[in-house]
């Protein structure tokens, strides 16, 4: 069997999602998702949710949506530049799925799962 290529990091991985244009986000323990280049771990980005992420999803349109321990969930500009679209789920976002309509749903350690309209989202 291959050995896998590693990507390293100092913090715990939470979660992971790939892009519509092929690279690798990765939602850590501290407060961060890193963007991976196709080609390995050098110039990566970084986009900071604030909280310890739980939870990645991809939007149909590309956009990157992460959920975590602050209660919020942050949909990203597809490119990665600019601020997100904040939405306060109201507790620990554990988990984040796209339903075959688009439309993104969160469940909370509150014990809710929220279905969010898509209005606001498509715009960025």
């Amino acid at each position: 069997m291959e050995e896998p290529e590693v990507l390293s990091q100092r913090s715990s991985v939470g979660s992971l999602a790939v892009l519509a244009n092929g690279r690798l986000a990765s939602g850590d323990d501290d407060g961060r998702i890193k963007l991976w280049p196709i080609a390995g771990p050098e110039d990566q980005a970084v986009l900071p949710h604030g909280g310890q992420v739980l939870s990645l999803a991809v939007l149909p349109d590309g956009q990157l949506a992460s959920g975590g321990t602050d209660g919020q969930i942050k949909v990203w500009p597809r490119d990665g530049v600019g601020e997100p679209v904040v939405l306060r789920h109201g507790s620990s976002v554990l988990s984040l799925a796209v339903l075959p309509d688009g439309r993104l749903a969160s469940g909370g350690e509150d014990g809710q799962v929220k279905v969010w309209p898509r209005d606001g989202l498509a715009s960025l």
